[in-house]
């Protein structure tokens, strides 16, 4: 048993620099957003508008088209009230580590949760122009 208990705690993970103490405190916080399925490969972001007067803080919990689920904070894991914060998918990728094979473009759904509610846009540049890629989020 206590072999578990440090293989648990080797595993706990690292988002943004600190340490989650259970790696799923954030799954509790209420869910404000859910994105559909983007692709992981440029060109491809969200917009987040807190809206509340008490800071938004952030957790992101995605999953590929396998099923696979990964969750953590984002880099920016709070935004300040009434702020505004943008975000690549690529870079929410990286943050949780999410596998991208070369030459395979990986796609992924993402939930955004906070306790404070939350105004989320996506946006797509693939086409050279950035445009709102955005249907009803909720």
């Amino acid at each position: 048993m206590k072999a578990i208990s440090r293989i648990m705690a080797l595993s706990t993970l690292l988002f943004a620099g600190s340490a989650m103490a259970d790696g799923h405190a954030g799954l509790n916080m209420p869910l404000r957003a859910s994105v559909g399925i983007l692709p992981i490969q440029g060109g491809e972001f969200l917009s987040m508008v807190c809206e509340s007067d008490n800071p938004c803080p952030l957790y992101v919990d995605v999953s590929t088209v396998n099923g696979t689920r990964y969750h953590g904070e984002p880099e920016q894991s709070r935004i300040e009230p009434w702020g505004y914060h943008l975000v690549s998918v690529d870079d929410i990728a990286f943050t949780l580590d999410v596998p991208r094979p070369a030459g395979v473009v990986t796609w992924i759904s993402i939930r955004l949760r906070s306790t404070e509610p939350l105004l989320v846009q996506t946006w797509s540049s693939a086409s050279g122009t950035l445009m709102n890629t955005t249907s009803v989020i909720r």
